[in-house]
């Protein structure tokens, strides 16, 4: 579990989030949605899902229980963590074969299985590289170890590998493995912790550029062109960047000027003056950020304008839709955005970052309307159970979880298996969003008189979003239903 303290703690802010909507202009197709739902520029559909150890314990038992958990609050995703260093624990002879017998994947194996038969669809993401892939390091130079300078054609081959294993055509005693449709390529490549250097010295007017985003490129297309070697049908995933940043110099490269160099853009979202050749440009089939805030709530932005929260989720939409339109990523046309890590925590039992119960959920599902409304199609969650609480270092750990540590669920379970939210439009009244748990047709309903009435209602289908316009209203309590099922309520206040 990552250590709090590489986020950013200040607690003001205005980023320059908002003004990126026109770049997203994808239509919204409908999943039973009513003539007069929002036509709006998001995507058509929206993902939910989780990363937490437990879903993929080496305890076939936990696994069972907390997948099974995962599914019942309406996950369809689920994130595994692949450290590299741990499959290969020695060097293979034959690194893009996934029999070699140097790779141990039986722990990976089981909780892919699992998964599958719960109707998961499973993304591996690769990290943490063995000491035999790393480059040498100069003299004096220390690093956290899987970090330093991971050679690009060794990842390339063990993607191979994975994508071959895990292509639903390979089979352990006549036992086929499942299919795992996502691979992505590294973990926060923007910190120092899983990916170094991140500067290096020049003879620039700082004296410092960036060294993480180039090489992280010569990463990406490596265990691209690898992975579509081992399985063509697979989708790589861009790494999921981390939030925040430094200045030149620190530990850590705040993720717009990161992408934007991966992807050769200009600060003007131009293409920059020297790009590389078309064949080492930047492959990815989804693209990925960490929109987690610790700046405050939902609607609070970075306070660098460089970094990215949840409500700055657009500047990375804006960067990825000009590259696109400029060819500077490849295969051509227009990919998904995910949320691949994103966490509220809630107090209790975390006194020290947590929100009331409440509040953590109604924040869950803010930060997915306000995802969904950026652009992106899918949100992972990272946790579905707390972690214990070290009382030593009782910041070391997340209480992010839609359960406590006792297995009790939180508000935040109803937040994910049935988000709603009700969004003030400025003069076009109100906007009602969610996303249904069932088939059937959900219901909008306002609380009056401690009685709950249908103010609108649209068909919609098990998964798909709703949004719906709801006229000559400003305020009220409002919650969806959809057959015995219940949303939150929302309560919107006037002005």
């Amino acid at each position: 579990m990552r250590n709090r303290r590489e986020w950013d703690h200040s607690r003001l802010g205005a980023g320059f989030a908002a003004a990126v909507a026109s770049a997203v202009l994808v239509a919204l197709f409908s999943f039973g949605i009513s003539s007069h739902a929002l036509a709006a520029p998001a995507p058509d559909r929206f993902q939910i899902g989780f990363a937490d150890g437990l879903m993929a314990s080496t305890d076939p038992a936990t696994r069972a229980d907390w997948q099974d958990r995962g599914r019942a609050a309406g996950a369809s995703l689920l994130r595994i963590n692949l450290l590299w260093d741990q499959v290969a624990r020695e060097q293979p002879s034959d690194p893009a074969d996934p029999s070699d017998p140097a790779y141990d994947f039986a722990t990976l194996d089981a909780a892919i299985r699992d998964a599958d038969a719960r109707g998961y669809e499973v993304m591996l993401t690769v990290f943490s590289a063995p000491a035999f892939a790393e480059a040498e390091r100069p003299p004096g130079v220390t690093a956290p170890a899987g970090t330093y300078k991971p050679i690009p054609g060794a990842l390339g081959a063990f993607a191979t590998a994975l994508a071959t294993r895990y292509s639903g055509h390979f089979a352990i005693a006549d036992d086929p493995l499942p299919a795992v449709p996502y691979l992505q390529a590294w973990l926060e490549p923007n910190l120092s912790t899983y990916l170094t250097p991140q500067w290096t010295s020049t003879a620039t007017s700082s004296g410092l550029t960036p060294a993480s985003p180039s090489h992280y490129r010569e990463m990406l297309n490596a265990f691209y062109a690898g992975a579509k070697r081992g399985n063509p049908a697979v989708e790589v995933v861009g790494a999921g960047t981390a939030p925040y940043g430094d200045e030149p110099g620190g530990l850590r490269i705040r993720p717009l000027p990161f992408w934007r160099q991966v992807l050769c853009l200009r600060g003007s979202l131009e293409p920059a003056r020297s790009c590389p050749a078309r064949s080492e440009r930047a492959r990815m089939d989804v693209f990925a950020h960490h929109p987690i805030n610790t700046s405050g709530g939902p609607a609070r932005s970075a306070v660098h304008p460089d970094d990215a929260t949840g409500a700055d989720f657009g500047d990375l939409t804006a960067i990825l839709r000009a590259a696109e339109a400029a060819k500077l990523i490849r295969p051509g046309g227009d990919r998904e955005l995910w949320a691949t890590d994103s966490w509220w925590e809630s107090d209790p039992p975390d006194g020290f970052n947590g929100y009331p119960p409440a509040r953590q959920a109604r924040f869950i599902e803010q930060t997915l309307f306000q995802l969904w409304r950026a652009g992106a199609s899918a949100g992972i969650l990272l946790q579905i159970r707390d972690d214990p609480i070290d009382a030593a270092r009782p910041t070391d750990t997340l209480q992010s979880g839609i359960f406590d540590l006792a297995g009790n669920p939180k508000p935040a379970l109803t937040a994910v298996r049935f988000p709603f939210v009700v969004s003030r439009e400025g003069d076009r009244g109100l906007l009602a969003w969610g996303i249904a748990p069932l088939s059937g047709k959900v219901e909008i309903k306002l609380r009056r008189r401690n009685e709950w009435q249908r103010v609108d209602s649209t068909s919609v289908n098990a998964g798909g979003v709703f949004a719906l316009r709801v006229g000559g209203l400003r305020r009220g309590v409002f919650r969806a239903e959809i057959g015995a099922q219940r949303s939150l309520a929302w309560k919107l206040g006037g002005h």
